[in-house]
């Protein structure tokens, strides 16, 4: 049986977990799908919550890249998962320094 490759732009490494976005299957490795994650994560801080219809797959060739679709400042404190509601009823904060 063939192993996938990561799908994103410029990896070539072995796809470990399958991600159903915009009715699209895609397979990531590690690094990318921390990447979608960590994404996901900025835009729950900055609106309160976050979905993957809040991310746009943006197709290169036979490969992908990811661009959300709300406004997300380059520079952001680095967040602990513990502080960003991690349990549906309680939202993280995000304040600027």
């Amino acid at each position: 049986m063939k192993i996938p490759k990561c799908e994103y732009v410029k990896c070539d490494r072995k796809a470990s977990i399958y991600v159903l976005l915009n009715n699209k299957q895609l397979a990531f490795c590690d690094e990318h799908y921390r990447k979608l994650i960590s994404l996901l994560t900025k835009i729950a801080l900055l609106k309160n919550a976050a979905e993957l219809e809040n991310v746009k797959v943006k197709r290169e060739g036979k490969k992908v890249r990811f661009v959300s679709k709300v406004k997300v400042p380059r520079k952001m404190p680095r967040i602990s998962s513990r502080y960003i509601g991690l349990v549906r009823e309680y939202m993280g904060t995000y304040t600027r320094k």
